[in-house]
């Protein structure tokens, strides 16, 4: 099956509980666009598990990026012809942008100014102003059906790949305006990266299973690798730029290129059902693949270059984006809880008593405190340390957790009291 854009589809009860501080330096997550729920999902790269419920975006999300200060996802949807912008922090849906006709591919520039958007189904690249999130000038026009795009690590081109006449268009970020020459490459070209040291370009040409190599020097084909799986799509260079791991949809494989010899190496990687978007985490350790028709994440381990893990996903997994890592802030020292009653001549009042030690975290600024999952208060990093919750009932468990929060409102990882 063939898609424009080669694929479319592209509490523990106690009277009184301690816990000790636990440490964690930091915290990455990826987020995946998930085609057939209008949706995307985030997870977190630590531990492979997915630490947030769908988050609802436009129709048909089938790719994203996220700024280089990880403050905001812009999601391309397809069915509504619009990117939808998420505060990366909260989740939440910032707005959304209208851009042409079935849009596809996307990314930012290294500096985040600019998001550029490949709109298929009328040949051209919307411009977006990150920080007005807006669309700015007119589109540019590029070759017939653009696909994907990728941009130079200095920020000063993008590499379009046009798939109904077999080329590659350079647009100059300066100006944003399309300069020669054209590169032709091969049968409907589709996944485009750069090498990080900006020397080269990959550009996988579906439909005669090739990748071509292109010099950012001369802006010529300098090579052409075939026997590139069977209907290859995406790909991704690892940051090192030794490797371009290539998605082979047709074989539900993923390739791999060295990039000093531009030849196919050992091992090919069995993945899931038709690997439709592939993308390697910053540190180069992994590489996580997108199966459109199985739901399915493959985490590969770079290093022996097996897949170490298979996360269940949302339906379509068609694009996939790192945030950078933050860091976490250390919680609390100790929270302790104690119950204890105040009577009132007939009247008793049962109170819940927290405590706890602030956190050794310079960066610590405050600490919210849940009961049952409900905010009821929040101090600041200087206290008070103390909170006492009156009128409970002794027929009911309350579970109370405690997160220290930085500057950022990122929150540590909770500690946890359970009263009666």
């Amino acid at each position: 099956m063939k898609f424009p854009g080669h694929h479319f589809l592209l509490g523990l009860f106690a009277w009184w509980f301690l816990v000790g501080s636990q440490e964690i330096s930091a915290f990455q997550k990826a987020y995946v666009t998930d085609y057939s729920d209008d949706a995307i999902t985030v997870i977190d790269v630590a531990t492979n598990t997915v630490v947030v419920p769908q988050i609802t975006v436009g129709t048909n999300p089938i790719s994203l990026c996220i700024t280089p200060d990880g403050t905001k996802a812009y999601v391309v949807n397809q069915g509504d012809n619009n990117v939808s912008v998420v505060n990366v922090a909260t989740n939440a849906i910032v707005t959304s942008i209208a851009v042409g006709s079935f849009p596809l591919g996307i990314a930012v520039t290294p500096n985040g100014a600019k998001v550029y958007v490949v709109n298929n189904g009328d040949s051209t690249v919307s411009v977006i102003n990150t920080a007005t999130n807006t669309v700015v000038g007119i589109p540019i026009v590029v070759g017939l059906n653009p696909a994907r795009l990728a941009i130079t690590p200095d920020g000063t081109e993008v590499y379009v790949t046009n798939q109904s006449d077999n080329t590659v268009s350079i647009i100059d970020v300066s100006t944003d305006t399309v300069t020669l020459p054209v590169i032709t490459v091969g049968s409907s070209p589709d996944g485009v990266a750069v090498t990080p040291n900006g020397a080269k370009v990959y550009v996988v040409n579906s439909l005669d299973n090739t990748v071509s190599v292109i010099s950012t020097g001369s802006n010529t084909v300098i090579a052409t690798i075939t026997s590139v799986g069977n209907d290859p799509g995406s790909l991704a260079i690892t940051p090192d730029g030794d490797f371009v791991y290539v998605n082979s949809t047709g074989d539900d494989t993923v390739l791999i290129i060295n990039t000093a010899t531009d030849a196919i190496v050992s091992p090919t990687i069995s993945v899931g059902a038709f690997p439709n978007a592939i993308t390697i985490d910053p540190d180069g350790s992994k590489a996580y693949v997108g199966n459109l028709f199985d739901a399915s994440i493959s985490v590969i381990n770079l290093v022996n270059n097996t897949v170490t893990t298979t996360i269940d996903n949302g339906n379509g997994p068609s694009g996939i984006a790192f945030t950078v890592a933050v860091a976490i802030p250390a919680p609390a020292s100790s929270f302790t809880g104690s119950v204890i009653k105040i009577r009132f001549l007939t009247q008793t009042d049962r109170v819940h008593r927290l405590v706890w030690t602030p956190s050794a975290d310079p960066t610590v600024v405050g600490y919210h405190l849940y009961r049952n999952g409900v905010l009821i208060f929040t101090t600041g990093a200087s206290g008070p340390f103390i909170y006492k919750d009156h009128n409970r009932n002794s027929a009911v468990v309350d579970t109370y957790t405690l997160l220290s929060y930085n500057a950022s409102e990122i929150e540590s990882v909770p500690l946890t009291v359970s009263l009666e």
